[in-house]
């Protein structure tokens, strides 16, 4: 005797009908639910949430006519501290990687640190490594250098850990699927 799996993704019920302000609700739940080019995520220049039958896929556009914005490093997404990144540059990190793995002398702090892998974006221009013995570079980590989660300023003016000069990546986590 064979088990009966569930049906993990059922077929979409009816779409709701109507224009009642309750219908309307319900026809954005519905398209929330169930319509793949409907998205709970706001895009931004540059990032798109696609909808697939597994969740979500976050999905980074090139900026049209070189304009600046969000973009992988290119020839290759693969974070290689000898190249210049430049600001909003996304690149990523594998647990092969030679900065996950033996790690590299860090220019803000002077220490031996290890990246985290994953998704990573400049969050501002990151040199190539320095030309020192051993080289330096502004490693990837998480959780942020001199990071202590204050917020300063009043409303209008206010800033965090990311506001910090020495914070030259943002992490955006694991990508898999």
């Amino acid at each position: 005797m064979s088990a009966v799996k569930p049906n993990l993704f059922p077929s979409a019920p009816a779409r709701p009908a109507g224009s009642s302000a309750e219908a309307r609700f319900m026809q954005m739940m519905w398209d929330m639910a169930w319509d793949p080019k409907c998205s709970i995520f706001v895009d931004s220049p540059g990032i798109h949430f696609d909808k697939t039958s597994r969740g979500y896929m976050v999905r980074i556009l090139p900026p049209k006519n070189n304009a600046s914005g969000f973009r992988w490093q290119v020839p290759l997404k693969e974070l290689d501290p000898t190249r210049y990144v430049p600001k909003d540059v996304f690149v990523y990190i594998t647990s092969g990687n030679p900065l996950v793995v033996a790690g590299m002398i860090d220019v803000v702090d002077n220490t031996l640190v290890h990246a985290c892998e994953g998704v990573w974006q400049a969050a501002q221009s990151v040199q190539s490594q320095t030309g020192d013995t051993p080289p330096k570079y502004n490693v990837p980590v998480f959780p942020y250098p001199s990071a202590s989660g204050t917020v300063t300023g009043a409303p209008g003016n206010m800033q965090g850990d990311l506001d910090n000069d020495a914070i030259f990546w943002i992490y955006w986590g694991q990508v898999a699927c």
